[in-house]
């Protein structure tokens, strides 16, 4: 448990999308949105199955788990399953918001399910922001970080940044990983420091942070917070 206190601000990044977890449960079976019917006119109310409570409480299993898990892949799998979850959660109200059970170009209303995960979203996401700023606490300490030449004095890479890179673009498609582009990015520009720059690819990481950050912001501005908060809440 020593880990947790080392790395204080990842963990507490984690311990925030467990919240969320435990909070978007409360969500199942409640209304999420309501608006005029299609067909009728008349007021149509869109749930959330019951069903949904197995996504939550498996999320939030999963999540204690890796808390838990001292290693550095868990901390990055924690802010890959944060962002995942604050995506199912976004996602829900999106398409209960959209659906085309409703009249065309109403507005359909919040209801307390959907004011719910519309709250858990805001949780998982403040959560993987302090992953991402604890990013730091990761990196091996100077004594355990590589030391930047191989036997024949020549410079090694950071295998980290090259890969943090690849993850940051894989974003785009699957959006889980793009945090675990970033922080690798931030680690192998950690590692990079502390070698006092033998090992190169100083802007290969910072490219990966960036590049993952960015893709992270527009998922969120433009697809998750927009599809949660553009419908007012009665």
């Amino acid at each position: 448990m020593d880990h947790i206190i080392r790395q204080r601000v990842t963990s507490t990044g984690i311990v925030l999308a467990i919240i969320s977890s435990l909070l978007a449960t409360g969500a199942a079976g409640r209304a999420l949105v309501s608006g005029p019917a299609r067909s009728t006119g008349r007021h149509l109310v869109t749930s959330l199955p019951t069903s949904t409570l197995i996504v939550f409480v498996v999320a939030g299993v999963v999540l204690i788990g890796l808390l838990l898990i001292a290693a550095t892949w868990a901390k990055l799998l924690g802010a890959a399953a944060a962002f995942a979850l604050a995506g199912t959660e976004a996602l829900m109200v999106t398409i209960a918001k959209t659906s085309t059970r409703f009249h065309a170009g109403s507005t359909p209303h919040l209801e307390v399910g959907g004011q719910i995960l519309g709250v858990a979203f805001f949780i998982a996401i403040v959560g993987l922001i302090a992953m991402i700023a604890g990013a730091r606490e990761l990196v091996p300490a100077p004594d355990l970080a590589p030391g930047g030449v191989d036997a024949a004095d020549l410079p090694v890479r950071s295998g980290n940044a090259t890969v943090a890179l690849g993850f940051s673009v894989l974003g785009v498609i699957f959006f889980p990983v793009a945090p675990v582009g970033v922080i690798l990015g931030l680690i192998a520009f950690g590692q990079i420091t502390q070698s006092r720059d033998r090992i190169p690819g100083r802007n290969v990481a910072l490219t990966a942070a960036m590049v993952g950050t960015a893709w992270i912001s527009l998922w969120v501005i433009l697809i998750f917070a927009t599809g949660i908060y553009a419908a007012p809440s009665i």
